[in-house]
């Protein structure tokens, strides 16, 4: 798997999408997981139901997030998983959107532990940091 941040319209799709022409070169099967936050923020939404407390500091939720990603990267082990960052900026004031910010922090550090390679993006230059 391989992991690419960077902050919004940085170029980061079309850098996946030249990775994954590489991966098929070289006979892998790879796919692209496009925002992976928007990802973890609509499974924070289905599971919120209101309750936007849940959501700040749940380790069950993130367990049951980090479970289902596991599981889909299983799957798909060459996937290139594609997310904004979204700690660099503003702090948001909206509880939820603060719960969101964090949980895709702790999620992408779970998945850059994993990663075969992690780049950030930035004017649409890749830079390996992993």
């Amino acid at each position: 798997m391989i992991l690419i941040i960077g902050g919004a319209y940085q170029g980061k799709m079309a850098f996946a999408e030249q990775l994954l022409e590489e991966q098929k070169k070289n006979g892998k099967a790879g796919s692209i997981f496009p925002q992976f936050h928007m990802w973890v923020k609509a499974h924070m939404e289905a599971d919120a139901n209101g309750k936007i407390s849940e959501h700040v500091n749940s380790n069950e939720k993130n367990d049951k997030l980090e479970k289902e990603l596991r599981e889909k990267l299983v799957q798909e082990p060459d996937t290139i998983i594609v997310c904004n960052e979204l700690g660099c900026g503003v702090v948001p004031m909206d509880a939820f959107d603060r719960a969101w910010r964090e949980r895709t922090g702790r999620l992408t550090c779970a998945l850059a532990a994993q990663a075969e390679a992690v780049y950030r993006v930035t004017c649409g230059i890749g830079t390996r940091i992993k």
